[in-house]
Protein backbone atom coordinates (compact mmCIF):
# COMPACT_ATOMS: atom_id res chain seq x y z
CA UNK A 1 0.00 0.00 0.00
CA UNK A 2 0.98 3.29 -0.77
CA UNK A 3 0.01 6.89 -0.14
CA UNK A 4 1.16 9.91 -2.07
CA UNK A 5 0.19 13.55 -1.60
CA UNK A 6 1.16 15.26 -5.02
CA UNK A 7 0.65 18.97 -4.99
CA UNK A 8 -3.31 19.49 -3.67
CA UNK A 9 -4.20 15.61 -4.28
CA UNK A 10 -3.68 12.62 -2.28
CA UNK A 11 -3.43 9.69 -4.64
CA UNK A 12 -3.85 5.85 -3.20
CA UNK A 13 -2.27 2.98 -4.70
CA UNK A 14 -2.57 -1.07 -4.30
CA UNK A 15 0.42 -3.19 -5.32
CA UNK A 16 1.54 -0.02 -7.48
CA UNK A 17 -1.74 0.51 -8.95
CA UNK A 18 -3.56 3.69 -8.78
CA UNK A 19 -6.85 3.39 -6.89
CA UNK A 20 -8.18 6.38 -5.21
CA UNK A 21 -7.14 10.41 -6.04
CA UNK A 22 -8.94 13.08 -4.31
CA UNK A 23 -8.56 16.50 -2.73
CA UNK A 24 -5.63 16.72 -0.22
CA UNK A 25 -6.97 18.90 3.07
CA UNK A 26 -4.22 19.83 5.47
CA UNK A 27 -4.45 17.80 8.09
CA UNK A 28 -4.01 18.41 12.21
CA UNK A 29 -1.27 16.71 13.44
CA UNK A 30 1.80 15.10 11.62
CA UNK A 31 2.08 11.22 13.27
CA UNK A 32 1.37 8.18 11.51
CA UNK A 33 1.36 4.47 12.04
CA UNK A 34 -0.72 1.33 11.32
CA UNK A 35 -4.08 0.55 11.57
CA UNK A 36 -5.99 -2.75 12.07
CA UNK A 37 -10.16 -2.76 11.86
CA UNK A 38 -12.58 -5.63 13.45
CA UNK A 39 -11.78 -9.03 14.84
CA UNK A 40 -7.94 -9.18 12.85
CA UNK A 41 -5.03 -10.15 12.30
CA UNK A 42 -2.30 -8.56 10.42
CA UNK A 43 1.39 -7.71 10.20
CA UNK A 44 3.04 -4.86 8.22
CA UNK A 45 7.07 -5.40 7.21
CA UNK A 46 8.37 -1.99 6.86
CA UNK A 47 7.04 1.87 6.59
CA UNK A 48 9.06 4.67 4.62
CA UNK A 49 8.05 7.81 4.85
CA UNK A 50 9.60 10.10 1.91
CA UNK A 51 9.42 14.00 0.45
CA UNK A 52 9.20 14.07 -3.29
CA UNK A 53 9.76 17.45 -3.28
CA UNK A 54 13.21 19.90 -2.42
CA UNK A 55 13.17 21.38 0.83
CA UNK A 56 11.68 25.13 0.53
CA UNK A 57 14.60 27.64 1.61
CA UNK A 58 14.58 29.28 5.12
CA UNK A 59 13.85 32.86 4.25
CA UNK A 60 15.17 35.68 7.04
CA UNK A 61 12.55 38.28 7.52
CA UNK A 62 13.72 41.68 6.90
CA UNK A 63 14.01 43.97 10.24
CA UNK A 64 10.84 46.12 8.91
CA UNK A 65 7.89 44.56 8.20
CA UNK A 66 5.12 45.94 6.57
CA UNK A 67 1.75 45.11 8.05
CA UNK A 68 -0.25 42.58 5.58
CA UNK A 69 -3.19 44.26 4.44
CA UNK A 70 -6.58 42.10 5.28
CA UNK A 71 -9.23 41.76 3.02
CA UNK A 72 -11.83 42.97 4.57
CA UNK A 73 -14.92 42.50 2.25
CA UNK A 74 -17.93 43.18 4.52
CA UNK A 75 -21.61 41.19 3.61
CA UNK A 76 -22.26 42.28 -0.07
CA UNK A 77 -26.12 43.08 0.80
CA UNK A 78 -27.65 44.98 4.35
CA UNK A 79 -30.22 44.16 6.76
CA UNK A 80 -33.49 45.99 6.23
CA UNK A 81 -35.57 43.90 8.38
CA UNK A 82 -34.42 42.23 11.83
CA UNK A 83 -35.81 39.06 12.53
CA UNK A 84 -34.16 38.37 15.90
CA UNK A 85 -31.15 39.57 17.98
CA UNK A 86 -29.89 39.18 21.27
CA UNK A 87 -27.01 41.02 22.84
CA UNK A 88 -27.81 37.50 25.98
CA UNK A 89 -27.82 40.11 28.49
CA UNK A 90 -30.88 37.87 29.88
CA UNK A 91 -32.03 34.48 29.05
CA UNK A 92 -35.38 34.78 26.45
CA UNK A 93 -38.46 32.96 25.46
CA UNK A 94 -35.75 31.03 23.51
CA UNK A 95 -34.74 29.67 26.48
CA UNK A 96 -30.79 29.10 25.16
CA UNK A 97 -29.98 27.54 27.98
CA UNK A 98 -30.11 23.95 28.21
CA UNK A 99 -30.72 21.00 30.68
CA UNK A 100 -26.95 20.14 32.05
CA UNK A 101 -26.26 16.67 31.12
CA UNK A 102 -22.89 15.20 31.77
CA UNK A 103 -21.39 16.06 29.30
CA UNK A 104 -22.25 19.88 28.42
CA UNK A 105 -23.55 22.60 30.41
CA UNK A 106 -24.66 26.04 29.06
CA UNK A 107 -25.06 28.95 30.65
CA UNK A 108 -25.97 33.18 30.72
CA UNK A 109 -24.03 35.65 32.50
CA UNK A 110 -21.79 38.96 31.54
CA UNK A 111 -23.56 39.32 28.37
CA UNK A 112 -22.54 36.20 27.31
CA UNK A 113 -24.22 32.22 26.11
CA UNK A 114 -21.32 29.31 27.54
CA UNK A 115 -21.11 26.55 26.52
CA UNK A 116 -18.81 23.97 28.13
CA UNK A 117 -18.58 20.40 26.76
CA UNK A 118 -15.98 17.90 28.54
CA UNK A 119 -16.96 14.65 26.34
CA UNK A 120 -14.57 14.21 23.63
CA UNK A 121 -17.04 13.09 20.97
CA UNK A 122 -20.44 15.24 19.39
CA UNK A 123 -21.53 18.59 19.96
CA UNK A 124 -23.82 20.67 21.66
CA UNK A 125 -26.36 22.93 20.23
CA UNK A 126 -29.13 25.51 21.37
CA UNK A 127 -31.50 26.58 18.46
CA UNK A 128 -34.66 28.80 18.95
CA UNK A 129 -37.86 28.15 20.30
CA UNK A 130 -40.13 26.60 17.38
CA UNK A 131 -42.51 29.93 17.57
CA UNK A 132 -39.40 32.32 16.65
CA UNK A 133 -39.78 31.90 13.12
CA UNK A 134 -37.11 32.83 10.63
CA UNK A 135 -38.63 32.41 7.06
CA UNK A 136 -34.80 31.06 5.56
CA UNK A 137 -36.14 30.72 1.57
CA UNK A 138 -35.78 34.38 1.47
CA UNK A 139 -31.93 36.10 1.65
CA UNK A 140 -30.87 36.88 5.25
CA UNK A 141 -27.57 37.60 7.11
CA UNK A 142 -27.20 35.40 10.71
CA UNK A 143 -24.23 37.14 12.37
CA UNK A 144 -22.46 36.08 15.66
CA UNK A 145 -19.03 37.08 17.74
CA UNK A 146 -17.64 34.01 19.74
CA UNK A 147 -14.26 33.89 21.93
CA UNK A 148 -12.39 30.19 22.20
CA UNK A 149 -11.42 30.01 26.40
CA UNK A 150 -10.64 26.39 26.74
CA UNK A 151 -10.45 23.09 25.06
CA UNK A 152 -9.71 21.51 22.03
CA UNK A 153 -7.95 23.61 19.45
CA UNK A 154 -9.11 21.32 16.40
CA UNK A 155 -12.90 21.05 16.97
CA UNK A 156 -15.62 23.68 15.88
CA UNK A 157 -17.92 25.92 17.34
CA UNK A 158 -20.47 28.50 15.77
CA UNK A 159 -23.49 28.63 14.00
CA UNK A 160 -26.19 26.08 13.61
CA UNK A 161 -29.11 26.99 11.18
CA UNK A 162 -31.91 25.80 8.67
CA UNK A 163 -32.68 22.99 11.18
CA UNK A 164 -35.43 21.47 11.51
CA UNK A 165 -36.33 18.07 12.88
CA UNK A 166 -34.75 16.41 10.01
CA UNK A 167 -31.57 18.42 8.96
CA UNK A 168 -29.34 21.25 10.10
CA UNK A 169 -26.57 23.39 8.68
CA UNK A 170 -23.39 23.95 10.74
CA UNK A 171 -20.68 26.82 9.84
CA UNK A 172 -18.19 26.66 12.58
CA UNK A 173 -14.84 27.82 12.93
CA UNK A 174 -11.66 26.08 15.01
CA UNK A 175 -9.18 27.30 17.21
CA UNK A 176 -6.52 26.30 15.28
CA UNK A 177 -7.47 28.72 12.21
CA UNK A 178 -9.40 26.56 10.64
CA UNK A 179 -13.48 26.78 9.11
CA UNK A 180 -16.18 24.53 7.90
CA UNK A 181 -19.65 24.35 6.56
CA UNK A 182 -22.26 20.58 7.32
CA UNK A 183 -24.90 19.38 6.95
CA UNK A 184 -26.70 16.88 9.51
CA UNK A 185 -28.91 14.56 8.80
CA UNK A 186 -29.15 11.17 9.58
CA UNK A 187 -25.22 10.99 8.87
CA UNK A 188 -22.95 14.37 8.50
CA UNK A 189 -22.44 15.71 4.99
CA UNK A 190 -18.93 18.07 5.03
CA UNK A 191 -20.01 20.70 2.12
CA UNK A 192 -16.79 22.77 2.76
CA UNK A 193 -14.08 20.61 4.68
CA UNK A 194 -11.71 22.08 7.14
CA UNK A 195 -9.98 24.51 5.45
CA UNK A 196 -6.95 26.49 6.89
CA UNK A 197 -7.54 30.16 6.85
CA UNK A 198 -5.70 33.28 8.52
CA UNK A 199 -8.71 36.00 8.61
CA UNK A 200 -9.49 33.72 12.64
CA UNK A 201 -8.18 35.88 15.55
CA UNK A 202 -6.26 33.15 17.39
CA UNK A 203 -5.09 34.78 20.28
CA UNK A 204 -6.44 34.45 24.00
CA UNK A 205 -9.24 36.40 24.32
CA UNK A 206 -9.60 37.30 21.17
CA UNK A 207 -13.45 37.49 19.62
CA UNK A 208 -14.15 36.17 16.51
CA UNK A 209 -17.37 37.56 14.05
CA UNK A 210 -19.00 34.85 11.92
CA UNK A 211 -21.42 35.67 9.12
CA UNK A 212 -23.37 33.72 7.12
CA UNK A 213 -25.25 35.36 4.04
CA UNK A 214 -27.90 33.51 2.16
CA UNK A 215 -28.18 35.50 -1.29
CA UNK A 216 -30.48 33.69 -3.17
CA UNK A 217 -29.37 29.60 -3.50
CA UNK A 218 -25.76 30.95 -2.59
CA UNK A 219 -24.20 31.07 0.96
CA UNK A 220 -21.20 33.36 1.71
CA UNK A 221 -19.29 32.40 4.80
CA UNK A 222 -17.31 35.50 6.21
CA UNK A 223 -15.19 35.33 9.41
CA UNK A 224 -14.20 39.01 10.70
CA UNK A 225 -15.89 40.46 7.64
CA UNK A 226 -13.65 38.85 5.08
CA UNK A 227 -15.17 36.76 2.61
CA UNK A 228 -13.67 33.19 3.12
CA UNK A 229 -15.79 30.72 1.10
CA UNK A 230 -19.24 30.38 -1.01
CA UNK A 231 -21.58 27.29 -1.20
CA UNK A 232 -22.84 27.84 -4.57
CA UNK A 233 -26.50 26.07 -4.18
CA UNK A 234 -28.56 25.12 -1.10
CA UNK A 235 -32.26 24.69 -0.12
CA UNK A 236 -33.10 25.66 3.65
CA UNK A 237 -36.30 23.95 4.58
CA UNK A 238 -36.13 24.43 8.33
CA UNK A 239 -36.46 28.01 10.11
CA UNK A 240 -34.34 27.15 13.41
CA UNK A 241 -31.29 28.63 14.27
CA UNK A 242 -28.67 28.93 17.03
CA UNK A 243 -25.23 28.17 18.49
CA UNK A 244 -23.66 25.93 18.45
CA UNK A 245 -19.72 23.53 20.08
CA UNK A 246 -17.92 20.17 19.26
CA UNK A 247 -16.00 18.37 21.33
CA UNK A 248 -14.33 19.20 24.98
CA UNK A 249 -14.68 22.90 24.29
CA UNK A 250 -15.25 25.83 26.67
CA UNK A 251 -16.99 28.89 24.16
CA UNK A 252 -18.37 31.54 24.66
CA UNK A 253 -20.89 33.74 22.16
CA UNK A 254 -21.60 37.43 22.75
CA UNK A 255 -24.43 38.42 20.34
CA UNK A 256 -26.55 36.93 18.05
CA UNK A 257 -28.96 38.77 15.05
CA UNK A 258 -30.62 37.28 11.98
CA UNK A 259 -31.80 39.88 9.46
CA UNK A 260 -33.39 39.87 5.66
CA UNK A 261 -32.13 41.71 3.10
CA UNK A 262 -34.83 41.75 0.28
CA UNK A 263 -37.99 42.59 0.65
CA UNK A 264 -41.10 40.33 1.79
CA UNK A 265 -42.99 38.95 -0.98
CA UNK A 266 -46.32 39.88 -1.13
CA UNK A 267 -49.16 37.29 -1.35
CA UNK A 268 -50.44 36.59 -5.05
CA UNK A 269 -54.08 35.24 -4.68
CA UNK A 270 -55.56 34.01 -7.89
CA UNK A 271 -58.85 35.92 -9.27
CA UNK A 272 -62.06 34.68 -7.43
CA UNK A 273 -60.36 32.23 -5.57
CA UNK A 274 -60.89 32.39 -1.76
CA UNK A 275 -59.37 30.01 0.81
CA UNK A 276 -60.60 26.80 1.89
CA UNK A 277 -59.69 25.67 5.42
CA UNK A 278 -60.70 21.83 4.92
CA UNK A 279 -58.27 22.22 1.72
CA UNK A 280 -55.17 19.97 1.80
CA UNK A 281 -54.39 19.13 -1.70
CA UNK A 282 -50.70 21.06 -2.62
CA UNK A 283 -50.92 23.19 -5.65
CA UNK A 284 -49.85 21.35 -8.94
CA UNK A 285 -46.60 22.60 -11.24
CA UNK A 286 -45.53 23.12 -14.41
CA UNK A 287 -42.33 24.00 -15.37
CA UNK A 288 -42.76 25.32 -19.19
CA UNK A 289 -38.73 26.43 -19.80
CA UNK A 290 -36.02 25.14 -19.41
CA UNK A 291 -37.23 21.84 -20.99
CA UNK A 292 -36.91 19.04 -17.91
CA UNK A 293 -39.11 16.14 -16.32
CA UNK A 294 -39.31 14.97 -13.10
CA UNK A 295 -36.13 13.16 -11.69
CA UNK A 296 -34.22 15.03 -14.03
CA UNK A 297 -31.21 17.49 -14.19
CA UNK A 298 -30.58 20.92 -15.64
CA UNK A 299 -26.51 20.53 -17.28
CA UNK A 300 -25.78 23.61 -18.40
CA UNK A 301 -22.63 25.90 -18.72
CA UNK A 302 -24.28 29.32 -18.11
CA UNK A 303 -23.85 31.41 -14.79
CA UNK A 304 -27.71 31.21 -15.02
CA UNK A 305 -30.80 29.73 -15.95
CA UNK A 306 -34.11 31.17 -16.62
CA UNK A 307 -37.05 29.26 -15.24
CA UNK A 308 -40.65 29.99 -16.35
CA UNK A 309 -43.61 27.75 -15.06
CA UNK A 310 -47.12 27.89 -13.74
CA UNK A 311 -48.47 26.87 -10.39
CA UNK A 312 -52.21 26.06 -9.94
CA UNK A 313 -54.18 26.03 -6.86
CA UNK A 314 -58.46 26.24 -6.30
CA UNK A 315 -56.94 27.88 -3.32
CA UNK A 316 -54.87 30.15 -4.89
CA UNK A 317 -51.37 30.50 -4.86
CA UNK A 318 -49.61 32.45 -1.99
CA UNK A 319 -45.40 31.76 -3.45
CA UNK A 320 -43.33 30.13 -5.67
CA UNK A 321 -39.93 29.19 -4.39
CA UNK A 322 -37.18 27.55 -6.93
CA UNK A 323 -33.77 26.68 -5.33
CA UNK A 324 -34.28 28.52 -2.31
CA UNK A 325 -35.04 31.86 -4.27
CA UNK A 326 -38.74 33.39 -4.68
CA UNK A 327 -40.05 33.21 -7.85
CA UNK A 328 -41.98 36.51 -9.25
CA UNK A 329 -45.40 35.25 -9.47
CA UNK A 330 -48.81 37.08 -10.82
CA UNK A 331 -52.70 36.59 -9.96
CA UNK A 332 -53.24 33.63 -12.58
CA UNK A 333 -50.13 31.81 -10.90
CA UNK A 334 -47.32 31.89 -13.96
CA UNK A 335 -44.08 32.69 -12.22
CA UNK A 336 -40.74 33.09 -13.48
CA UNK A 337 -37.19 33.06 -11.75
CA UNK A 338 -33.40 33.23 -12.69
CA UNK A 339 -31.41 31.08 -10.84
CA UNK A 340 -27.85 30.82 -10.44
CA UNK A 341 -26.04 27.56 -11.84
CA UNK A 342 -23.08 25.60 -10.56
CA UNK A 343 -20.02 23.55 -12.53
CA UNK A 344 -22.01 20.69 -13.73
CA UNK A 345 -25.09 18.60 -12.88
CA UNK A 346 -27.35 21.48 -10.96
CA UNK A 347 -30.87 19.69 -9.66
CA UNK A 348 -34.10 21.69 -9.93
CA UNK A 349 -36.66 21.80 -7.03
CA UNK A 350 -39.93 24.06 -7.40
CA UNK A 351 -41.85 24.12 -4.19
CA UNK A 352 -45.14 25.86 -4.76
CA UNK A 353 -47.15 26.80 -1.79
CA UNK A 354 -51.25 27.97 -1.66
CA UNK A 355 -53.24 29.49 0.18
CA UNK A 356 -54.15 27.28 2.81
CA UNK A 357 -50.18 26.58 3.11
CA UNK A 358 -50.18 23.11 1.65
CA UNK A 359 -46.75 22.84 -0.19
CA UNK A 360 -46.32 20.90 -3.57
Amino acid sequence: MKIAKVGTELVGYINDIEVMRMLFYRPFGNKVGFLVQDVQTAGFNNIKIAYTDNRPAIVTAPKTVTPTTRNVTAPSRNIIEMAYSTDFNADDKNEWVLPPTDSAKTSISNGEFVISRTAKLGFTASVTAPETKVDMSRDFIIEAETEHYLGTNNYGYGIDFGRDSLEAYQFTIAAAGYYSLAHFTDKVSSLIPWTATDAIKKQIGAKNKLTVEKNGAKLNLYINDELVDTYPSIILKGYRFGLTAGSNQHVGFSSLRVGYTDQKQTPVVAKNKTADQNDTSPPTINISSPSVSRGLKIVQNTDKVHIVGLASDASGIFQVVVNGTQAKVDAQGNFTADIDLAIGENPLMVVATDMNMNKG
